[in-house]
């Protein structure tokens, strides 16, 4: 009998082991930082999850030692659409408040209005995918760290010296030249010091301009700690634990509806609250340091829980069980042409089933432009060659620095190059993609903490230049 009990002890601690070898493992490999910020989040996968004591799926486990490289090429890719998108607003008639408002054309009007769809949506869904791996392989308080590091540094500078300048450009590409750029910096700065909490109704106001998506996701990592500390709490164990199985079909067709009407719902809810004038959607501040729209912070908030789910539910480690990525792309289109027709009967008159049904029908066309870019993603560009990887670890620095490049190129073609609005547009995309690049490549990457005081240094220049 003891020999007995001891053999049966001695495989319990052995499958306890082996789980954890496995866990950390798989969290090793897993491990990225936030969406924009990581340094290659592609992954490799173990190839040794079969022992003599435990038998797998080898289907799978042979999936797993594939390298998931698409999550890079795919935030690369809506890194770039983001510069694209802001150089659409110089050109579009939703955006007046833009530092530069040039000639306007409905063209740029579809281009702003389908790009702001999906592009941040689809961030903070890659940003939640790799919140587990990371929590886990550092731990709460080196995870917190390093998150502050690589968003709250960044955002503290921007937030500080860009504001100043996007005004300066704003004020002289309207021939109001009666401030320095030392007095706007003075003033937004007092102003942000006041702390206030409320709706941005200016755009002379101080806001955070593209750098809200880094308090935003900052604070998101900060209530994922908590949260995942509560239920490791309610567990009785340090982290759950996921089975290495494989979803099912019907299975990721339940969460998609299921997470498309939560979003729905919420996003309803918040209309209600905090809109009071149809087709104004304004920005709120809290305290000077959270930023966000509240008609869109739901839908921010499940994309960001739906990748931590479909982590920790293996969704990505077999792409042919997320369907076909023709059959998204079908769904993707035929909700694209219903939300066009809807907004389209908006612009009419605002009527409560017409509301309903056309945030109801965007928050399917976010979550199924989702599911089209993974499975195409999956299947067609999982390459992970020196290409991908170079634009891929040049996009967070990209997205930090191209939006004063942006604005600068938009306001020298609007003063000094009279062509069409079509040819800035494109010349300027790409001005502003290879320029934000460079920058990228050989200064920032390179020497990150010279190029902190690179940009001080520049805004001092700056201020001295503009006095």
């Amino acid at each position: 009998m003891n020999r007995g009990a001891d053999c049966v002890k001695h495989l319990v601690l052995s499958l306890r082991a082996r789980t954890r070898c496995l866990t950390r493992h798989r969290e090793h490999h897993n491990q990225a930082p936030l969406a924009c910020a990581a340094h290659g989040a592609g992954q490799h996968r173990d190839s040794a999850y079969k022992t003599g004591d435990i038998n797998m799926n080898e289907s799978l486990i042979n999936k797993k030692n594939e390298r998931i490289f698409f999550f890079d090429n795919i935030r690369y890719l809506l890194v770039f659409l983001v510069v694209v998108f802001h150089m659409t607003c110089a050109y579009t008639n939703y955006a007046n408040w833009w530092a530069v408002n040039d000639d306007n054309s409905v063209f740029f009007d579809y281009l702003m209005r389908l790009l702001n769809l999906f592009l941040m949506p689809v961030l903070f869904f890659i940003s939640g995918y790799f919140a587990l791996p990371s929590l886990h392989r550092y731990g709460s308080y080196r995870f917190l760290k390093k998150k502050i590091i690589r968003l709250g540094i960044p955002w503290l500078v921007g937030v500080l010296l860009v504001g100043p300048i996007r005004i300066y450009i704003y004020q002289y590409s309207r021939g109001f030249e009666d401030i320095s750029m030392w007095q706007l910096f003075v003033l937004k700065t007092q102003e942000a010091a006041t702390f206030y909490t409320g709706f941005i109704t200016s755009s002379q106001q101080f806001h955070h301009s593209h750098f809200w998506f880094l308090s935003l996701l900052l604070f998101f990592f900060f209530v994922f700690v908590l949260l995942h500390k509560a239920i490791s709490f309610r567990a009785g164990r340090a982290s759950p634990e996921n089975q290495i199985t494989e979803p099912s079909i019907k299975s990721i067709i339940l969460v998609f509806v299921l997470i498309s009407i939560v979003t729905a719902v919420i996003t309803l809810i918040m209309f209600l609250l905090f809109i009071k004038e149809p087709g104004k959607q304004p920005f709120v501040i809290i305290a000077s340091i959270l930023q966000f729209q509240p008609t869109r912070v739901g839908l921010y908030t499940t994309c960001f829980a739906t990748g931590i789910y479909t982590f920790y539910k293996n969704w990505f480690y077999s792409i042919k069980t997320l369907g076909s990525p023709l059959g998204w792309l079908v769904l993707t289109l035929l909700l694209l042409l219903a939300e066009e027709n809807v907004f389209a009967s908006l612009t009419s008159g605002l009527t409560p089933v017409l509301g309903v049904a056309y945030v109801t029908i965007k928050s399917f066309l976010v979550f199924s432009i989702i599911m089209s870019l993974m499975t195409f993603g999956g299947k067609y560009w999982n390459s992970g060659s020196k290409l991908n990887q170079l634009l891929a670890n040049n996009s967070y620095s990209i997205y930090l620095i191209h939006f004063v490049i942006v604005l600068s190129v938009q306001l020298v073609m609007y003063k000094w190059w009279n062509v069409t609005i079509y040819a800035k547009f494109v010349t300027g995309s790409i001005l502003s993609l290879a320029l934000s690049f460079l920058f990228s490549e050989f200064a920032v990457r390179r020497y990150p903490k010279s190029s902190i005081l690179g940009v001080v240094s520049l805004f001092c220049v700056l201020v001295i230049v503009l006095n």
